[in-house]
């Protein structure tokens, strides 16, 4: 899939990654998508409330091994590809070029 070759091109930093294509969906700077508010803003974008809740929580995950090397609730690289790769399916036709 395209994230997953993303993620795994050398040097590439999982949570940017993340951070950033969630803040392109949404239309706000990638620090602006780490926070609690996160999910409802997925949902409130067109995402199914399932799918904001896992792609919430991966993305969690992925900040705190970054910041604090923090594995406990880490996901996979293709878990994550994953969970991407359906946000781009969800929300793609719902985005214009306003």
């Amino acid at each position: 899939t395209p994230w997953r070759e993303r993620l795994a091109a050398a040097g590439a930093d999982p949570a940017e990654l993340a951070a950033q294509a969630l803040a392109d969906h949404l239309g706000v700077s990638p620090a602006a998508v780490i926070g609690p508010r996160l999910e409802a803003r997925l949902v409130e974008a067109g995402l199914d409330a399932t799918l904001a809740a896992r792609t919430a929580r991966a993305l969690e995950g992925v900040v705190a091994v970054r910041f604090a090397g923090d594995r406990a609730g880490s996901v996979s690289t293709d878990d994550l590809a994953s969970l991407l790769d359906a946000v781009d399916a969800e929300l793609a036709p719902f985005e214009t070029d306003a």
